[in-house]
Protein backbone atom coordinates (compact mmCIF):
# COMPACT_ATOMS: atom_id res chain seq x y z
CA UNK A 1 0.00 0.00 0.00
CA UNK A 2 2.79 2.41 0.86
CA UNK A 3 4.44 1.75 -2.51
CA UNK A 4 1.35 3.01 -4.34
CA UNK A 5 1.17 6.15 -2.24
CA UNK A 6 4.92 6.82 -2.25
CA UNK A 7 4.81 7.03 -6.05
CA UNK A 8 2.57 10.08 -5.73
CA UNK A 9 3.81 11.47 -2.39
CA UNK A 10 7.43 11.15 -1.24
CA UNK A 11 7.88 9.09 1.93
CA UNK A 12 9.13 12.11 3.88
CA UNK A 13 5.79 13.87 3.39
CA UNK A 14 3.64 11.02 4.73
CA UNK A 15 4.28 12.09 8.33
CA UNK A 16 1.81 10.51 10.77
CA UNK A 17 0.34 8.23 8.09
CA UNK A 18 3.60 6.29 7.76
CA UNK A 19 2.95 3.80 10.64
CA UNK A 20 -0.59 3.20 9.38
CA UNK A 21 0.58 2.44 5.87
CA UNK A 22 3.34 0.14 7.16
CA UNK A 23 0.90 -1.91 9.23
CA UNK A 24 -0.16 -5.34 7.93
CA UNK A 25 -3.75 -4.13 7.47
CA UNK A 26 -3.92 -0.41 6.61
CA UNK A 27 -7.40 -0.69 5.08
CA UNK A 28 -9.42 -0.33 8.30
CA UNK A 29 -7.44 2.69 9.43
CA UNK A 30 -7.91 4.38 6.07
CA UNK A 31 -11.63 3.55 6.08
CA UNK A 32 -12.03 5.18 9.50
CA UNK A 33 -10.03 8.22 8.39
CA UNK A 34 -12.07 8.59 5.19
CA UNK A 35 -15.30 8.11 7.15
CA UNK A 36 -14.42 10.93 9.51
CA UNK A 37 -13.49 13.17 6.57
CA UNK A 38 -16.80 12.45 4.82
CA UNK A 39 -18.73 13.03 8.06
CA UNK A 40 -16.98 16.34 8.76
CA UNK A 41 -17.57 17.52 5.20
CA UNK A 42 -21.23 16.51 5.42
CA UNK A 43 -21.64 18.27 8.76
CA UNK A 44 -20.00 21.45 7.47
CA UNK A 45 -22.16 21.48 4.36
CA UNK A 46 -25.32 20.33 6.18
CA UNK A 47 -25.67 17.25 3.96
CA UNK A 48 -27.40 14.66 6.10
CA UNK A 49 -26.74 11.88 3.59
CA UNK A 50 -22.98 12.48 3.70
CA UNK A 51 -23.04 12.49 7.50
CA UNK A 52 -24.85 9.14 7.46
CA UNK A 53 -22.39 7.73 4.92
CA UNK A 54 -19.47 8.95 7.06
CA UNK A 55 -20.91 7.33 10.20
CA UNK A 56 -21.52 4.08 8.31
CA UNK A 57 -17.97 4.13 6.92
CA UNK A 58 -16.47 4.63 10.39
CA UNK A 59 -18.64 1.80 11.74
CA UNK A 60 -17.58 -0.57 8.93
CA UNK A 61 -13.92 0.43 9.41
CA UNK A 62 -14.17 -0.29 13.13
CA UNK A 63 -15.67 -3.74 12.55
CA UNK A 64 -13.06 -4.38 9.84
CA UNK A 65 -10.27 -3.35 12.25
CA UNK A 66 -11.59 -5.72 14.92
CA UNK A 67 -11.82 -8.63 12.45
CA UNK A 68 -8.35 -7.98 11.04
CA UNK A 69 -6.90 -7.82 14.56
CA UNK A 70 -8.41 -11.22 15.33
CA UNK A 71 -7.08 -12.61 12.06
CA UNK A 72 -3.58 -11.24 12.63
CA UNK A 73 -3.36 -12.70 16.13
CA UNK A 74 -4.63 -16.12 15.12
CA UNK A 75 -2.57 -19.03 16.40
CA UNK A 76 -2.59 -22.39 14.69
CA UNK A 77 -4.70 -25.03 16.37
CA UNK A 78 -2.93 -28.01 17.87
CA UNK A 79 -3.02 -31.15 15.73
CA UNK A 80 -5.91 -33.53 16.41
CA UNK A 81 -5.03 -37.08 17.34
CA UNK A 82 -7.60 -39.42 15.77
CA UNK A 83 -6.33 -42.63 17.38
Amino acid sequence: MQALISVVVPAAQLGPLSPILNSPAPGPFLAILIGFAIGIYGQAGRFRLLVAIGILTVFIGTIWLFLSAIGLDERPLPPVNLE
